[in-house]
């Protein structure tokens, strides 16, 4: 049997999380977006990050990523370098790629 690990993510869409409560669930870790389309931290990382480290949740990150281009990506790269540097954040990076309005015309 495989082990399972529950965990979350979570972005400003969510609103204000108590993160206390959500460890007393029994989550084991959380993935936090990281910036906004327009470039800006999310509106709820800051206090998504302190709720974590206060209730001794592992953290991850992600970027909805919209970028056409080489140069886009390496624009959105730099804002979550950015960011995890900010934050002294050493953890695993998704970069999530599935906006099909936006992206799909891309093709594979």
């Amino acid at each position: 049997m495989s082990e399972r690990y529950i965990g979350i993510d979570v972005s400003d869409n969510q609103k204000v999380i108590d993160w206390k409560l959500v460890a007393a669930e029994g989550c084991q870790f959380a993935i936090l977006r990281s910036v906004r389309h327009s470039g800006k931290t999310d509106y709820q990382f800051d206090a998504n990050l302190r709720g974590c480290r206060e209730n001794k949740i592992p953290v991850a990150v992600y970027k909805y990523t919209y970028a056409k281009t080489n140069e886009e990506s390496e624009k959105e790269a730099q804002q979550v370098v950015t960011l995890l540097r900010e934050n002294s954040l050493v953890c695993k990076v998704f970069w999530d790629v599935e906006d099909r309005d936006y992206l799909y015309k891309l093709g594979k």
